[in-house]
């Protein structure tokens, strides 16, 4: 590509040195290399900007710039992607930090608006680093129908002030509101006329590395390096998290699929897949997938989850499954889990996992199956084995506890013949168990 077929910020202004508001320089390029349909060149610097940066059919070549934010609106990003937008190499975005926000806007990078279901599609982003930011933002926020959306690579520094790292969530929120503000988990509601929710779909992210941030101690419960509330077709290769409260989080996101089109509502929120997951020094769950919104409402999506490999240090809980209807998770690797390591429960059907590994210090149950009152029972659960380190389950007398499962079945199990009291405790609510062998 010769130097002709670049526009540069330089050309209309731009300073790049942190200080200058860049803003003009930076919108009159995109405007120029939009109409001529030229490619925008960011080459290495800071460039300053107090309002957010709306791309349109538009290929960005970043040579590592920093777009810094000083933008005073509450729910705006700094980059506002819409569609057919292609941001090839390093691309930093610092947000300053001067304002209260809440999940639906503020971001470094954006698909789509939470509240009026505007959407992003056919985008590529090679690499991107977010930072600085406020509590209870998103480094990348992908809402709306946005779709076709596909990330190589994105970066959450130590230190950043945020409270996801990367979150997929329903929109068009504007038509549908709590029936009661001062009483959320009474449920949501459409407003007169409203349209069905949109729901993101067919997006996928190479690598997140998030390290760790401040998570305003721990205010915002739903707060996790990778949270989707509410799409479907969504795949991540790998996850690598250090100090955050959660890894992945999949919840109903308020409403789930109850006000969507007849046909998303049908399938819900399936195609969820995971390769590589690994997490150190967690406060919360280090997978945790549940049909509840984040205000304790009935969502009733119906999920399919599948995580091929999961790496735990340090996290009360391995992996929470509350109503997945479909479940597939390759090896567990647990050290230093505080609770149990795998936990099924409430109306969790077809859930298939090969290992659960109990490394060292693992002071609980290898896996709980319950159901909370009036629930329904799990169905179809198979472990296929389960190997204990020297040194687990000293806070446990049962290796796995089942209370409300109808069908349970594991394979081999390896543990130190002292670690346990019993390696399998069924309650009067369990019903068709097996467990094939046990090797001490």
């Amino acid at each position: 590509m010769n130097q002709e077929a670049f526009v540069l910020p330089q050309q209309f202004g731009a300073k790049a040195d942190g200080k200058a508001d860049d803003t003009p320089a930076l919108l009159a390029a995109i405007r120029e290399a939009s109409e001529k349909k030229l490619t925008l060149k960011l080459p290495e610097g800071e460039y300053r900007i107090t309002s957010t940066l709306i791309l349109d059919h538009i290929n960005i070549q970043s040579e590592n710039a920093k777009i810094s934010f000083y933008g005073m609106e509450r729910n705006v990003p700094a980059v506002d992607m819409k569609d057919y937008v292609n941001i090839y190499g390093k691309l930093h975005i610092w947000s300053v930090d001067n304002q209260i926000s809440n999940h639906g806007g503020r971001c470094g990078l954006a698909f789509g608006r939470y509240g009026s279901g505007e959407s992003g599609s056919h985008c590529y982003v090679e690499e991107v680093t977010v930072s600085g930011g406020i509590p209870n933002a998103n480094g990348v926020f992908i809402t709306g129908n946005s779709h076709d959306i596909r990330i190589d690579k994105i970066i959450i520094p130590e230190g950043t002030k945020i409270g996801r790292g990367i979150l997929i969530h329903w929109g068009n929120a504007d038509q549908h509101r709590p029936k009661d503000h001062m009483n959320r988990s009474l449920g949501y509601e459409h407003s007169e006329n409203a349209e069905p929710t949109k729901h993101p779909h067919d997006i996928h992210v190479g690598t997140l590395i998030s390290a760790a941030y401040d998570d305003n101690n721990g205010e915002f419960v739903d707060q996790a390096a990778f949270h989707i509330a509410g799409g479907y077709n969504i795949s991540c290769d790998e996850i690598i998290a250090d100090g955050v409260r959660c890894v992945l989080a999949i919840t109903g996101g308020d409403c789930g699929f109850e006000f969507a089109s007849p046909e998303e509502k049908a399938q819900g929120m399936v195609g969820l897949r995971f390769g590589k997951i690994t997490g150190t020094n967690i406060s919360y769950h280090g997978a945790l997938y549940t049909v509840l919104s984040s205000y304790l409402g009935n969502t009733g999506f119906y999920g399919e989850l599948e995580i091929e490999e999961i790496n735990l240090n340090g996290c009360l809980v391995g992996v929470l499954s509350y109503g997945a209807r479909k479940l597939k998770v390759g090896t567990m690797n647990m050290k230093n889990i505080k609770q149990q390591a795998l936990h099924i429960t409430c109306h969790t059907t077809n859930a298939e996992i090969d290992s659960v590994n109990l490394l060292e210090n693992c002071a609980n149950l290898a896996a709980k199956i319950t159901a909370y009152k009036d629930e329904p029972l799990c169905e179809n659960i198979k472990i296929n084995t389960i190997r204990v380190g020297e040194g687990c389950g000293a806070d446990a007398s049962t290796l796995v506890h089942a209370n409300a499962v109808n069908g349970l079945e594991i394979g081999n199990v390896y543990c130190p013949k002292d670690a346990f009291k019993s390696i399998l405790q069924a309650d009067l609510l369990a019903s068709n168990v097996h467990l094939h062998q046990v090797k001490f």
